[in-house]
């Protein structure tokens, strides 16, 4: 992300010291000002939006005794990393998030704006073993319940049905 993406602060709510977290200090309303479209063609929409999911520990993990270092903040859209540095997002997902909650609450307005002439993209970023594979698509090949059904997927029903 960059420094447009998140607000550093404590957990409670205290932006941090300059040389504690050197991206963002703008709060949501700044970072919605500069990401929002105007002028010719502008709707004045927001043009970015940042949403980050925490995946859950892999029966491996657990095995060898790993423990979660961050906590979700679904109501607030905050990640908390630790006990005291806490970063805000558009979205927050926790681990327990459905897929179609993710796809519903991020996405699926996007389509929406398709259908009404504007342009959408939806990437997935993160390092490998994140779970960017599972939310964007399933995670595995054939046999996968339509609980577990990505982004995708999710988006490819959702404009066939609406042509319908």
């Amino acid at each position: 992300y960059t420094e447009a993406d998140a607000q550093a602060s404590d957990v409670s709510g205290n932006p941090l010291a300059l040389g504690e977290f050197v991206h963002g200090k703008r709060t949501r309303e700044e970072r919605a000002k500069d990401s929002t479209t105007s002028g010719a063609g502008g709707n004045g929409q927001i043009a970015v939006r940042v949403a980050v999911r925490v995946r859950p520990l892999v029966p491996k993990e657990r095995v060898d005794g790993a423990r979660a270092c961050l906590t979700a903040h679904p109501g607030e859209s905050r990640i908390v990393v630790g006990k005291d540095r806490a970063f805000t997002f558009d979205h927050a997902f926790a681990e327990a998030t459905s897929q179609g909650d993710v796809y519903e609450l991020s996405c699926a307005p996007l389509i929406q704006s398709v259908f009404e002439g504007y342009n959408a993209t939806v990437f997935a970023y993160g390092q490998t073993g994140s779970g960017k594979t599972f939310t964007m698509g399933s995670g595995s090949i054939g046999g996968v319940s339509v609980d577990n059904l990505g982004v995708i997927p999710r988006a490819v029903a959702h404009i066939f049905e609406r042509l319908d």
